[in-house]
């Protein structure tokens, strides 16, 4: 599935892992999440830590 969005004229979009054009919009959002998810877990640790840290005290 070729799209042209109309945000951004220059580029075609290929949406080769979706099966029909209602998925493309779930499917840009939780791309789009991707970077908050990656660093979920890093803020989990710094959190976990910086937590005891205040017990410690």
């Amino acid at each position: 599935m070729v799209i042209k969005k109309q945000s951004d004229a220059k580029h075609l979009y290929f949406y080769w892992m979706v099966s029909d054009e209602h998925k493309i919009e779930n499917f840009n959002n939780k791309y789009n999440d991707t970077y908050n998810l990656k660093y979920r877990g890093m803020l989990s640790v710094l959190k976990q830590f910086s937590n005891q840290n205040d017990l410690n005290r």
